[in-house]
């Protein structure tokens, strides 16, 4: 019997290498390929789902927002229709008060009369009290409803405390006077609160 010699086991072995490890590439090559188009796959999905929550999260943002105003106005203009308003008599302020208690997201309601000086604020507490007879006719949201007699929503404003708020203005329109004879003005506060519906 003829046993075979060692050079030619490890010639032969060697070869036996040269296909698997050109296999294995061959593998890692395709895996890695595939990696990618998943990736790229997986990456073109994510983003089309996220600018999808991100149009539902703007639409529903948008819609909670007009309720929230179109709900303030409301509550202004039934509080502008009351003749104890409408004489700015001192019993206005208690109106004020149940006007201020029934609409979240408010820091003050004012009364201006129709030259934009302030009547009536509440609450009336604290620095508030000093405001009553303060001039607000030079104010960019006093005179954009003056003259247009439309509901006006102020840009982002600093109030007389120094906080960032937002003022939605009402002009009110008595038969008997003049035009734009007063206006009711409440003003909403920017904290984290409110961000999400004033964003």
């Amino acid at each position: 019997m003829q046993v075979p010699s060692r050079k030619n086991d490890k010639r032969f072995s060697k070869w036996l290498y040269v296909p698997v490890i050109a296999i294995t590439v061959a593998a890692i090559a395709v895996t890695i390929l595939i990696g990618k188009r998943n990736h790229s796959e997986i990456m073109r999905f994510a983003t089309e789902q996220f600018t999808q929550q991100q149009l539902i999260l703007s639409r529903s943002a948008a819609t909670g927002i007009k309720d929230f105003i179109s709900r303030v106005d409301n509550d202004l203009h039934a509080l502008s229709d009351l003749p104890v308003v409408q004489g700015m008599q001192p019993a206005t302020v208690e109106y004020m008060e149940l006007f201020y208690k029934g609409t979240p997201i408010r820091t003050s309601s004012r009364m201006l009369d129709k030259n934009g000086i302030l009547r009536f604020i509440y609450p009336q507490e604290g620095w508030r009290k000093d405001l009553i007879g303060r001039d607000y006719s030079q104010d960019s949201y006093f005179k954009k409803a003056k003259e247009t007699g439309d509901v006006v929503i102020s840009d982002l404003i600093i109030n007389e405390a120094g906080e960032r708020r937002i003022m939605l203005t009402r002009p009110v329109y008595i038969i008997r006077l003049s035009p734009a004879s007063f206006i009711i003005k409440s003003e909403m506060t920017t904290s984290p609160v409110s961000l999400a519906f004033l964003k």
